[in-house]
């Protein structure tokens, strides 16, 4: 079927057998992505105290065409969502305190994940969203990812067979742990713009790599915290008008590596509003404000792309 929207339900406590399907939370085309069935919708729900043993779906769609929006999943041992097909949306959703990757984007092609809050994932390897094709066969391709809110103990956002992925105006905050940015297996084409990455003093927060095709990757505006930008060997990068905060024992670039527009700073009172709150707003006045540079070229008019660094 198509055309269905699963819309305002509340589920609590939900046990499922190891193994069975019966673990996801809401279930369509499990596995593998529907090429018949399309435009399904997801929202306003609220799950919580999900079980699964095998760290399953709370939320599991493979339509096209297909919706994720405004639903509250809590408190529960798996997974938050996953998602594929082509032209799907994932909005306004919050996923905080479970102890699988919060969000999946699995092999989707023109895909919009935006204003949606991945807040404290915890487990064996959970990470914060995941942007992944399954092979060199099975690409996820553009994708956009924005205005999302980040906070996460491990893996902050991770990258594999994937290209031209949008990642913009965003807040990734490791909270003083070694949670990073990754590319792994099979990336070609990202850009970073106007997003603000803190919370790891330990190491690279940005770890850039996996081009085989010699597509750049290009990171624009942003304010970076930790040990910088570590950029993988025969890796083609470009990198201008970042903000850097701390230069960890890591630190990999080096002020000799500053291109055009990048600062160094370590006065986060006068650049955020409340550091010490983990308040990542810019104040008045914020050295962060207008001295990016005109990024909107990057992407299409409406993305909302300023010359603040965000």
């Amino acid at each position: 079927h198509s055309y269905i929207q699963f819309n305002g339900f509340k589920i609590r406590g939900y046990f499922g057998a190891v193994g069975a399907s019966g673990e996801r939370g809401v279930a369509f085309d499990t596995d593998s992505v529907s090429t018949t069935r399309s435009n399904f919708v997801v929202g306003n729900c609220e799950i919580t105290l999900m079980r699964s043993m095998d760290r399953d779906w709370i939320i599991e769609v493979r339509r096209s065409f297909s919706t994720i929006t405004n639903n509250w999943l809590t408190d529960s041992y798996g997974g938050g969502f996953i998602i594929g097909g082509s032209q799907a949306l994932v909005q306004y959703n919050t996923i905080s305190n479970i102890t699988g990757t919060a969000g999946y984007v699995n092999t989707c092609t023109n895909c919009d994940i935006g204003f949606n809050n991945f807040l404290d994932v915890r487990g064996t390897h959970a990470q914060g969203v995941s942007i992944y094709g399954n092979d060199s066969a099975n690409w996820c391709v553009d994708v956009d990812f924005h205005h999302n809110k980040v906070l996460n103990f491990g893996a902050l956002l991770t990258h594999q067979w994937s290209t031209n992925i949008y990642v913009f105006n965003n807040l990734f905050d490791a909270q003083e742990s070694s949670g990073q940015i990754n590319h792994w297996t099979g990336v070609k084409g990202t850009w970073y713009v106007n997003n603000t990455i803190v919370g790891n003093t330990n190491n690279n927060i940005l770890s850039i790599g996996g081009s085989s095709s010699g597509l750049h990757h290009w990171v624009i505006n942003n304010i970076i915290d930790g040990g910088g930008i570590q950029k993988s060997t025969g890796t083609n990068a470009v990198s201008h008008h970042n903000l850097y905060l701390s230069f960890a024992s890591t630190w990999s670039q080096g002020t000799n590596d500053f291109n055009e527009g990048d600062t160094y700073s370590t006065n986060l009172a006068a650049i955020f509003m409340d550091p010490t709150a983990r308040d990542w707003r810019l104040k008045e006045g914020s050295e962060a404000i207008d001295t990016g540079t005109n990024a909107a070229t990057l992407f299409w008019a409406g993305d909302g792309v300023t010359d603040d660094l965000l």
